[in-house]
């Protein structure tokens, strides 16, 4: 019973909340604006002209082959 009250509310929670203001990101091994550097696991942003984690993203990124 606890159980089936506890689904029930997580349920009522999930129904409930507001949805997600998502912004979309480009990670950096996708942007045009990357360029390889010799250093494994760090890319350079032309953009920006800064050294940036493989990983990284931003808002400001345009994905390689993308429309403007």
């Amino acid at each position: 019973a606890i159980y089936r009250e506890a689904i029930l509310a997580v349920k009522s929670i999930l129904h409930s909340a507001k949805p997600i203001d998502a912004v979309e990101v480009v990670r950096c091994r996708e942007c045009k604006y990357h360029e390889d550097t010799r250093v494994i696991g760090f890319e350079h942003c032309c953009l920006y002209d800064l050294t940036m984690r493989y990983n990284d993203f931003c808002s400001y990124g345009k994905r390689k082959g993308g429309d403007e």
